[in-house]
């Protein structure tokens, strides 16, 4: 199945829709997680009789973002879903949107500073990062005490969900005394990332765990292990979920990862904007979407979700 990938698209038919929603991410070409989240965006609209314009810059950027956002506000939406991965850039333009009457929705990033201090959205719809970082470590913890770690970040710049994530994994590592390093790399460089996490890994024979944040970064790694002989014996974890990710669990590359079901995001995001509309509702806390687990136990269960476009 095909699904949309473009960076500024239309899903509902606006002339139609009861509301007109906006969603602004931060997503990086090449990373098809952000398909699978665009596609719970159409299929909500299209059940919901809404409209959602979605808009992502050309690069991963929060102040580009925080330009889409300001433009999204001068369009006067129904409701705004924005993902948050530095809370400082887009914090102006999202205040803006609620000083305006406009309901905020936080979705798959959220802010991470403290109640008093964080940008006053209604709720968050994604996944809990620093749990699942130590989740991963968890999982590598059953494989045996690794005497070196190492995470992956595939963005150059800071990302508050992929902090937490890696934050997580090296808390829980550290407690056990294990050493653990972050090294970044270009996440739409895919010969690029390669490389470096090769070079870092044959100076480091003692490393014995690696997580790996999401997709791009995941196949860099996998790739990387395969051209230094140390697949069989570096214990890998990643995060979200892309068809290549589960073909490696299948064939042994790749211990699990833990997915945030982004679908969720994206379609609970419109229907709880849309619900906040029509009439008041709102859950009681965040919802949280993630980490689920995928390993060889439940890969099989999964592909036809992956098929359908949903996973």
């Amino acid at each position: 199945m095909t699904l949309p990938s473009e960076k500024d698209v239309r899903y509902g038919n606006p002339d139609d829709a009861r509301l007109r929603l906006c969603s602004v991410t931060h997503d990086i070409l090449g990373d098809p997680f952000w398909a699978v989240y665009r596609r719970g965006l159409s299929d909500a609209a299209d059940a919901l009789g809404v409209a959602v314009h979605h808009r992502a810059p050309e690069r991963f950027s929060p102040e580009l973002q925080a330009e889409l956002l300001a433009a999204a506000v001068q369009e006067q939406p129904d409701g705004i879903l924005a993902t948050i991965p530095d809370a400082q850039a887009v914090d102006g333009p999202l205040r803006a949107a609620i000083g305006a009457g406009i309901p905020v929705i936080a979705v798959n990033a959220a802010d991470p500073r403290p109640p008093a201090q964080r940008i006053p959205y209604l709720r968050y719809v994604g996944a809990e990062d620093r749990t699942g970082g130590r989740a991963a470590a968890d999982r590598v913890l059953t494989r045996g005490t690794p005497r070196r770690a190492l995470w992956i970040d595939h963005y150059l710049v800071d990302n508050a969900c992929h902090v937490a994530r890696g934050g997580g994994f090296a808390e829980a590592l550290e407690q056990h005394g294990v050493p653990v390093e972050r090294l970044r790399v270009t996440g739409e460089d895919h010969p690029g990332s390669v490389e470096a996490i090769a070079t870092w890994v044959a100076a480091h024979p003692d490393l014995d765990a690696l997580c790996t944040l999401g997709p791009p970064g995941c196949l860099a790694g996998i790739e990387a292990l395969e051209r230094t002989n140390r697949l069989s014996d570096v214990t890998h974890v990643s995060f979200d979920l892309a068809p290549a990710q589960l073909d490696a669990i299948r064939a042994g590359k790749l211990d699990c990862t833990l997915d945030s079901q982004q679908y969720l995001q994206g379609y609970l995001g419109v229907t709880l904007l849309t619900l906040y509309r029509d009439h008041g509702f709102l859950p009681a806390a965040d919802v949280l979407t993630g980490p689920a687990p995928i390993d060889a136990g439940n890969v099989e269960q999964v592909l036809a979700s992956v098929e359908a476009g949903v996973r």
